[in-house]
């Protein structure tokens, strides 16, 4: 495996091993390049959205709960656009008809509403 530091780098090192934790394969290349550094436990990808897990204390920001990939920043949900998955340092993305808060990804999970519209 070629070991580059950025997907766009030409020069890297070269080893029998495949892929480290902090880093991912580019294409079906036997090429590795390093994750996003807020990525500190692995990665699918270079940018910070596509951290698959996130070290303790860090919160793991999905766009949906069944979605493999997010970002990891932080010590909670954001309350106004995310809710917590159980009791795990998981958030997923509310449904975009819930503007004040959700307890769930449904459009039935809104916890209240923009002025202007009903509950």
């Amino acid at each position: 495996f070629f070991h580059k530091q950025a997907e766009a780098d030409s020069t890297g090192s070269c080893s029998g091993n495949a892929c480290n934790g902090d880093e991912y394969q580019v294409g079906s290349a036997e090429v590795c390049a390093v994750c996003d550094s807020s990525c500190t436990e692995g990665c699918s990808g270079s940018t910070t959205t596509d951290c698959t897990s996130c070290a303790a204390g860090t919160f793991f920001h999905k766009q949906a709960e069944a979605n493999s990939t997010g970002s990891c920043s932080g010590s909670s949900c954001n309350a106004t656009t995310e809710y917590q998955v159980g009791s795990t340092e998981v958030c997923a993305a509310c449904d975009s008809s819930c503007t004040e808060g959700c307890s769930g990804g449904a459009t039935t999970d809104c916890t209240s509403c923009a002025a202007g519209t009903f509950f």
